[in-house]
């Protein structure tokens, strides 16, 4: 089946667009039919599409490049894409971001493989311009990812925000040209942007805390052993107020560990999963290496409290910007969307009830990027003023 659908900034400047079809052609072709036109001036263009079209996106791309005329463009692809109010999963379908721009505003980053390596050009325009923010996408399969995450950001003093791209076929991502992962790490890639142009970025957690903040006292590597000088299992039941049963999956289904981060706000925190445990000896195992002494707490994801934060960064956003954004692009956990909050594209309805008729884009992603930090079950978003 096919679909599509535009929207266009106030000022004609910026204009996002989505299709779907059957293949890469049909999506593309009712994509940009939807669009309509081009904005005169636009000069660089944002696409996400679900990995159903990850192999596609050269042929993809040279038909935006040839009905646009736009030669720089980024993006990559999720199981999922975003639109305005619109969240699409599971069929062939692109989301595109055409942004009119200061040509010496922005700059494309491209992929920067495993050593996370910024090419000298890059490098030379970024150390005029310090708290410069990065739109990255990442290749999850990049060694030490999180590390390259926080030197990027450092090194160049970069506000990131991004994700991880989610495919169940070829790892793609577009920075200039198309870049497939099939014979080497594609690290990061993406576009920068001036502190000149004054995007305003946030992120909304997707979990509410169950119990207090507490301590880890036994750990190695990704074991817990104790928490509070008692075993772990033990704290998570009291803090669940139950007993587990033999077979405690179904009790903590959606149960997680948070990391609150050192120097950040109260909400802010990392959240990694459960991946095991062991009854008889008290013991969990989490997606994190844990040292004695890290502060914790277990939280559950829940879309109540999600839906909360989310509205609780929308009004934080909007009150920081002197007038409605002209665009934004969304970037959401593969684990939200209508696995958190239902059918319906109930996340994406949020967006456009606060933001308005806004062209937007994104995509959902395998893990979330903002500034320093890699991220789970959030949602990033960055507005264009």
């Amino acid at each position: 089946m096919q679909a599509a659908g535009t929207r266009v900034s106030a000022d004609g400047a910026h204009r996002s667009a989505y299709g779907v079809g059957g293949d890469w052609r049909t999506a593309t072709a009712a994509c940009l039919k939807a669009l309509g036109g081009v904005p005169p001036k636009a000069n660089l263009g944002l696409v996400y599409a679900t990995d159903h079209l990850a192999a596609d996106l050269p042929q993809t791309l040279d038909r935006l490049r040839e009905a646009t005329g736009i030669e720089r463009w980024c993006g990559t692809v999720g199981l999922g894409i975003c639109a305005p109010g619109l969240e699409i999963f599971d069929q062939p379908a692109l989301s595109l971001l055409l942004l009119t721009l200061p040509d010496d505003e922005f700059r494309l980053l491209p992929p920067t493989g495993a050593e996370a390596e910024v090419p000298e050009e890059l490098a030379a325009w970024l150390a005029n311009r310090p708290s410069a923010t990065a739109l990255v996408h990442a290749d999850p399969r990049t060694p030490d990812l999180a590390e390259a995450v926080a030197s990027l950001a450092e090194l160049r003093r970069l506000r990131l925000v991004g994700g991880l791209s989610t495919s169940r076929a070829e790892q793609s991502q577009v920075a200039g040209s198309v870049a497939l992962g099939e014979t080497a790490t594609l690290g990061l890639s993406g576009a920068v942007f001036a502190p000149s142009l004054g995007l305003e970025v946030g992120m909304s957690q997707g979990c509410s805390p169950i119990g207090p903040l507490r301590q880890a006292t036994a750990a190695e590597g990704g074991l817990l052993a104790a928490i509070d000088g008692r075993p772990a299992l033990t704290v998570l039941a009291e803090d669940l107020g139950t007993a587990l049963t033999e077979d405690p999956r179904p009790q903590l289904a959606g149960v997680h560990l948070a990391f609150p981060v050192p120097g950040g706000e109260a909400d802010d925190y990392l959240v990694r999963n459960l991946v095991g445990l062991d009854p008889v000896r008290g013991v969990l195992a989490v997606g994190e290496e844990v040292e004695p002494g890290r502060r914790l707490r277990f939280v559950r994801r829940d879309a109540e409290a999600a839906g909360g934060d989310l509205e609780r960064m929308l009004t934080g956003l909007l009150a920081r910007l002197r007038q409605p954004p002209r665009a934004a692009v969304y970037i959401s956990c593969v684990a939200r969307g209508p696995n958190l909050f239902g059918p319906g594209s109930r996340e994406l309805a949020r967006l456009r009830t606060a933001l308005g008729e806004v062209p937007l884009t994104g995509f959902y992603a395998n893990g979330e990027i903002f500034n320093t930090r890699l991220y789970g079950y959030t949602g990033v978003l960055v507005l264009f003023p």
